[in-house]
């Protein structure tokens, strides 16, 4: 089998020595079709993985031309579905956009995609939430949490309640916000190993807090996620913790401490390469100019 080492190679996170190989097998000759697709979805992988995205980005969109060339849905369905992650992280949400759509619409080609149909739609929360289409957003998160359900799927059912829940907040809608966020505290108490989605409802419970006016209680949530060492917390979770603890300084007329906490969220937000994130220390660093004197 063409592919049995380039699967290997991307099970055991070897992904330098992964995309060589992707590379060989592209320029072999000896794959027609979607089997060439199908190594270039390889490759994009690799990229990806190495947070390659826009190397990864132009590898599928490669494979995306084979498969719809060849009339092969699945490689084609799964080029889409690549590329809508690849793009929403880049932060091209028009194209992120334009891919899940599209892939959507093949699935009745190929039912093998209904797999991948619940993480689509949460990832189209995502792109619309980075668009701030809410209702679309909402739709699109509840969609993928019924999908999550039907799948058994309980974590991923909990983290599309969870955009919900985002979606609100990001509203400034607190009370709307509250009943999801309980509904996922409550389901968390069954999945004591998810310490990553324990930390993201902390930020989560951060921004409500604030949003309530209770400046305290939030700040006592972001320093939940900012302990050192805590599991589950990566760049995003303490960038996104350190832009709502400068909020509840700047709220609270410190605008230095305001300062300290945007630099340490930009720190992270870079680090983690999210473009959406970046948005938001950049919606705390424009508030802190306005706060200026003249």
């Amino acid at each position: 089998m063409p592919f049995t080492e380039l699967k290997r190679l991307l099970e055991r996170g070897e992904y330098v020595r992964a995309k060589r190989e992707a590379e060989w097998l592209i320029h072999s000759g000896e794959l027609i079709g979607p089997d060439l697709a199908r190594a270039y979805r390889g490759g994009a992988v690799a990229h990806y993985m190495l947070k390659e995205l826009f190397a990864a980005a132009k590898m599928a969109e490669r494979a995306l031309a084979i498969a719809t060339e060849s009339q092969h849905p699945e490689e084609t369905g799964k080029a889409l579905y690549d590329l809508g992650e690849y793009y929403l992280l880049i932060g091209d949400y028009h194209l992120a956009l334009e891919r899940l759509t599209s892939f959507l619409t093949t699935i009745p080609k190929a039912p093998a995609l209904r797999t991948l149909e619940a993480k689509a739609q949460h990832n189209l929360g995502l792109i619309h939430r980075a668009r701030r289409d809410w209702t679309q957003a909402i739709s699109a998160h509840q969609a993928a949490a019924r999908l999550h359900a039907e799948n058994g799927a309980e974590r991923s059912v909990l983290e599309s309640i969870r955009g919900v829940a985002w979606c609100h907040l990001q509203q400034e809608q607190p009370a709307a916000a509250l009943p999801y966020i309980e509904e996922v505290q409550s389901r968390l108490a069954n999945l004591p190993e998810e310490h990553q989605l324990s930390a993201s409802l902390l930020t989560d419970l951060a921004l409500y807090h604030r949003q309530v006016g209770n400046s305290a209680l939030s700040v006592e949530y972001c320093h939940e996620v900012l302990v050192p060492g805590r599991p589950g917390v990566d760049e995003h979770l303490k960038a996104t913790a350190y832009v709502i603890a400068g909020e509840n300084a700047l709220d609270q007329g410190r605008p230095t401490e305001a300062d300290l906490f945007a630099n340490l969220a930009l720190e992270e937000a870079l680090k983690a390469q999210h473009p959406f994130l970046m948005n938001r220390v950049n919606d705390l660093r424009r508030r802190l100019l306005q706060a200026q004197p003249l």
